[in-house]
């Protein structure tokens, strides 16, 4: 029982970093490569992976009120 419940907190674990890298790209590029006339476009990918986060729609659900903005 507990090694399924610890697997199941690594995935969880995993979704949340690679939500948070997601998040790091999405505000790296729009510091470093921006294209022209993208600035609204990438606002609302980062706004789109927040509320994943935040909403625990996420593959695995993970997230639910972790984000503090």
């Amino acid at each position: 029982m507990v090694e399924k419940q610890w697997k199941k907190f690594l995935a969880l674990i995993g979704e949340v970093r690679d939500l948070a890298a997601v998040l790091e790209l999405l505000e790296w590029d729009m510091q470093v490569n921006l294209p022209e006339n993208a600035a609204a476009g990438r606002a609302v990918q980062k706004a789109g992976v927040k509320i994943a986060i935040a909403t625990g729609r996420g593959r695995t659900g993970v997230g639910k009120g972790l984000l503090r903005d």
